[in-house]
C-alpha cells in the first residue's frame, strides 16, 4: 500500500483483504488520523480510551471540533459519516446518555457477564467451528462482526 498520500478508507477492498498493515502504519505514524472521508481514526489504546471516557470529548465537543474543520454551517450529524453516531448512546451527552446508560448498567454488570460466560464460550466455539468448516478466509467478516452481535442477543 502506498502511504505517501494515505487516507483511511474502511471500505477499500485492499484494506478489507488485510487491515493489519494499515492499522500498524497508523499506530506508528499517524495514531490520530483524519480521514478524507470526514472522520477521525484513533488507533492507539491509550488515545482511544482517553477519547471515549474523557468528559472533554462529549458529543458537543465532537460536533464543535468537526465544525471547526468544515465550517460553522456544516450540519455534522446530517453527514453520512456521522449521522449514525447521534443514535449511539456512548456518543450522547447527558441527560440522554445517562438515561440509556441506566438501562444497560445491569446488563453489563460483572455478575451478569460471569453468568453469561458459558453461553458466550459456546457461541464462540460454534462460530469458530463454522468458520473452520467453511474454509472462510475473512475472519473479521465471518467471526469478529458476528460474535459481538450474537453475544448481545444472548438471553
Amino acid at each position: 500500500m502506498d502511504y505517501s498520500r494515505f487516507s483511511f478508507n474502511p471500505i477499500d477492498p485492499e484494506f478489507l483483504r488485510d487491515p493489519y498493515p494499515v492499522f500498524a502504519h497508523l499506530r506508528n505514524n499517524d495514531p490520530v488520523h483524519w480521514s478524507d472521508l470526514g472522520f477521525w481514526v484513533v488507533t492507539r489504546y491509550e488515545d482511544a480510551r482517553a477519547t471515549l471516557i474523557g468528559r472533554q470529548f462529549g458529543q458537543g465537543d465532537f460536533v464543535r471540533n468537526i465544525q471547526l474543520f468544515y465550517g460553522e454551517d456544516f450540519d455534522v450529524m446530517a453527514h453520512p459519516a456521522y449521522a449514525w453516531l447521534s443514535r449511539v448512546f456512548v456518543m450522547q451527552d447527558p441527560p440522554a446518555h445517562t438515561r440509556v446508560r441506566g438501562l444497560v448498567t445491569d446488563a453489563l454488570s460483572l455478575k451478569r457477564i460471569r453468568a453469561m460466560e458459558p453461553r458466550i464460550r459456546e457461541l464462540a466455539v460454534q462460530l469458530l467451528d463454522q468458520y473452520d468448516r467453511c474454509g472462510a478466509d475473512n475472519f473479521i467478516t465471518d467471526f469478529a462482526y458476528r460474535f459481538p452481535t450474537r453475544v448481545m442477543s444472548v438471553p
